[in-house]
């Protein structure tokens, strides 16, 4: 996992409207994470010096009379201001809710904010570039996260944090992100797209999926030298085969740079989808594709081996199954 050691401070804003010039915050909610130290919170209503709109209560629930007798902004932002020191300010559309923050800043002579910035949307664009939308509540939804009480600052804080965490793991795990620094030059490059018309892929279609049976089995890819790039099961060959030149842009970073280097497909059928995890595992173990290592990030999960021959059958954890007789269980 990458590790938090410089402090992430991950922060909500809600306001008057959309404009910083014309508009003034209401709320803001954060939360301060760094490894080996318990998270510090940050709420706070603000007196906004105006009536709220009626449009701003509905999506909020904060109404005029809730800020009567808050702090204004030239008091919590310098609050804040203490709270965030020399943190990564982290936020979802960070453009949104830190340009809110400069804008109050600038009318109390403070200038804006220096601290680096981390931006979840972008983030999301780059190692989610099949979900449609982007929005906090559609990553919720993708990523499981409740998103009950959406809309008050630091509600929407704690949903951010879930899906920070979940990205971070993404990063790491497919794109091998080691850093902050790494994280933080990712949100800002871009991700070369892959041309669904491309010759190879168009080969591959006409030429070779047409061929592929529907049945358990399992695959190879392979570039133009013959080169065994990736191994896998699938309890439907054609069907999962197909998944891979299909809707491209919507794979992961990895799937997509597989494709573009995949030249031909070979196939073996199994009777059962057993066989093929059996198949599966010796093929990887044999031929040790480069795409398979890259996959494996992780320690293996063994599989649970019955070894039924015997009056009292032996239990044992094996990485790899055989086909030696034994009743295999997993992986763990």
């Amino acid at each position: 996992m990458i590790p938090i050691d410089r402090p992430l401070v991950i922060t909500d804003t809600e306001t008057t409207g959309l404009s910083p010039i014309r508009n003034r915050l209401i709320e803001i909610g954060a939360t301060r994470i760094v490894d080996g130290e318990e998270p510090i919170s940050f709420s706070q209503l603000i007196d906004p010096g105006e009536s709220i709109p009626y449009r701003i209560t509905r999506l909020t629930g904060i109404t005029s009379s809730m800020v009567i007798g808050c702090p204004d902004a030239s008091v919590v932002i310098r609050q804040f201001e203490k709270f965030l020191g020399d943190g990564i300010l982290v936020a979802h559309n960070l453009s949104f809710d830190r340009g809110f923050l400069n804008a109050e800043r600038e009318r109390l002579g403070l200038g804006a904010m220096q601290n680096p910035g981390l931006c979840t949307v972008r983030l999301a664009r780059r190692l989610l570039p099949g979900l449609r939308s982007k929005s906090l509540g559609s990553l919720a939804k993708f990523f499981r996260i409740e998103d009950y009480g959406r809309h008050r600052a630091f509600r929407d804080v704690e949903i951010t944090l879930e899906v920070l965490k979940r990205l971070l793991s993404i990063a790491f795990r497919e794109h091998s992100v080691e850093s902050l620094d790494e994280l933080l030059e990712m949100q800002t490059r871009t991700y070369a797209r892959i041309n669904p018309f491309s010759k190879h892929i168009v080969q591959i279609r006409r030429d070779i999926l047409p061929d592929i049976p529907g049945c358990p089995g399992v695959y190879q890819m392979q570039d133009g030298r013959g080169h065994v790039l990736y191994v896998g099961k699938a309890k439907n060959l054609s069907k999962r085969v197909r998944s891979y030149f299909n809707a491209i842009e919507a794979h992961t970073p990895r799937i997509r740079q597989l494709v573009s280097k995949v030249r031909t497909v070979e196939w073996t059928r199994t009777a059962t989808e057993l066989e093929a995890l059996l198949l599966e595992a010796r093929m990887i173990r044999d031929l040790d594709p480069s795409f398979n290592r890259a996959q494996r990030k992780t320690i293996p999960r063994p599989f649970l081996r019955i070894a039924m021959g015997h009056k009292y059958p032996k239990i044992t954890a094996n990485v790899f199954p055989k086909d030696d007789g034994a009743e295999y269980y997993g992986p763990l």
